[in-house]
């Protein structure tokens, strides 16, 4: 199934009786002793994460992420450099980071964060993702409601045709926003 690139596996969860299909993306451009940690962080910062996040980032060999993340961590004796907010720079830049680094996220990576798209670009097999809480999840917590069925959007990749559309269908709605496309105030 799919492309020769890419096989669909079957693999059994923790669980008795569930059972997940995912598709395995080979490392075609990072080599496997090229791991990097993808750690999500929290507005609490440090002493928000879990212990596995805080011994992953202590270990690591080199810390990426955004200024602001890093500067979070000024007690770390580690080189630290700063990555652009252009996926694909940083996807060039992380294809040759030393085994055993951490590339610090906001929340959890993996829901509408850097993690899809960089494990698209240089293979799932160089990661491992440690999520924080997204703001998503704080979001609708601070309100008390349940995100179940709700839409979630983000409005720098889709039109604003398609997001108003699904809204007027939803009864619950959450939105990330962005400056340079509609900011929440327009929303």
């Amino acid at each position: 199934m799919g492309s020769p690139d890419h096989r669909w596996t079957e693999a059994d969860h923790s669980r008795p009786g569930i059972h997940l299909r995912f598709r395995y993306c080979p490392i075609t451009s990072v080599s496997d002793k090229h791991r990097i940690t993808i750690v999500g962080v929290g507005d609490d910062g440090y002493p928000g994460l879990t212990r596995q996040a805080r011994e992953s980032i202590q270990t690591a060999t080199t810390i990426y992420g955004s200024a602001s993340l890093i500067s979070q961590f000024p007690e770390l004796a580690q080189e630290k450099t700063v990555l652009s907010s252009d996926l694909d720079l940083m996807a060039e830049e992380l294809r040759t980071a030393p085994a055993g680094s951490v590339l610090l996220a906001s929340g959890d990576p993996l829901f509408y964060g850097m993690a899809r798209f960089l494990c698209d670009r240089l293979g799932k097999d160089a990661f491992e993702v440690i999520p924080h809480v997204s703001s998503m999840q704080l979001a609708f917590a601070r309100v008390k409601e349940s995100w179940e069925e709700a839409y979630l959007a983000n409005v720098a990749n889709q039109t604003i045709e398609r997001i108003v559309e699904r809204v007027r269908t939803s009864e619950k709605v959450g939105l990330f926003t962005t400056a340079e496309k509609i900011g929440r105030a327009h929303v």
